[in-house]
C-alpha cells in the first residue's frame, strides 16, 4: 500500500505544479490583455495598480510551486538518506542552497540546492544498483549465448 500512497502523492504533486504553471501563464496573459485593452501606459496609476495585483498573484503561485518542489526534494533526500544542507538560521538570509521567499516567509531550496540533492540522490542510487546492473549484464550475455547456440 505504501507504493500506491507514494504514487498518489507523486501524481497529486505533479498535478498541482502543472495547475499552478497554467495559472501563472493565465495571469501573464490576462495582465498583457488588460494592459492592451485599457491602453495602459507604464508609470500611470492604473498600470501600477494592475501590475501590483498581477505581481502579487504571480508571486503567490510561484511560491506554491517552490514549496511543492522543495517538499519533493527533501522527501527524496530523506528516502535515500542524503545529507541536506542546513537552511540559514536568520530570516531573509540566503545561502548557496537556500533562498528566502517573502510571500510565504520561509526558505525554499534554490536551483543550486535542488541540483545538489538531485546529484546526491543519483549518486546513492548508482551506488546501490551498480552491482546488480553488472550481474544483469552478465546474465543477459549468458542467456543470449545460450539462445544463439540453440
Amino acid at each position: 500500500m505504501a507504493v500506491f500512497k507514494r504514487l498518489a502523492t507523486w501524481r497529486d504533486q505533479r498535478n498541482a505544479i502543472a495547475q499552478l504553471n497554467y495559472r501563472i501563464d493565465d495571469l501573464s496573459n490576462d495582465f498583457r490583455s488588460e494592459v492592451a485593452e485599457r491602453n495602459l501606459k507604464r508609470g500611470s496609476d492604473e498600470y501600477e495598480q494592475a501590475y501590483v495585483t498581477f505581481r502579487n498573484e504571480y508571486d503567490l503561485s510561484t511560491s506554491e510551486v517552490e514549496a511543492i518542489e522543495t517538499l519533493k526534494m527533501l522527501s527524496s533526500a530523506r528516502r535515500w538518506e542524503v545529507a541536506v544542507p542546513q537552511p540559514p538560521t536568520d530570516d531573509h538570509d540566503e545561502s548557496e542552497y537556500w533562498s528566502w521567499n517573502s510571500s510565504h516567509g520561509r526558505h525554499y531550496l534554490s536551483q543550486n540546492g535542488k541540483r545538489y540533492i538531485r546529484h546526491a540522490v543519483a549518486e546513492e542510487m548508482d551506488i546501490l544498483f551498480r552491482p546488480y546492473l553488472s550481474w544483469a549484464a552478465i546474465a543477459i550475455s549468458i542467456v543470449s549465448l545460450i539462445v544463439s547456440a540453440l
